[in-house]
């Protein structure tokens, strides 16, 4: 039975498993760009791109109110 997307992604981020630039560094893979491909503002590591980086709050809440709920991120 395979996974849902979302279900796969959440896996992929609790284990650190997603491909950012900390993880490719560590597989030796060249990137020359480290910053969040989203903010432009601060390194892209899985704690940034899902809890800390400003855009994806806006993304978070977006979502919240789509599916209806309240919820406060830190």
């Amino acid at each position: 039975m395979a996974l849902p997307t979302s279900q796969f992604c959440a896996w992929r981020v609790l284990l650190d498993k997603l491909p950012t630039y900390e993880n490719l560094l560590k597989m030796g893979s060249v990137v020359n760009n480290h910053m969040c491909i989203i903010c432009q503002a601060k390194e892209e590591i899985i704690s940034h791109l899902f809890f800390t980086c400003k855009e994806v709050s806006k993304i978070w809440y977006m979502y919240d109110l789509w599916i209806g709920v309240k919820f406060v991120h830190h």
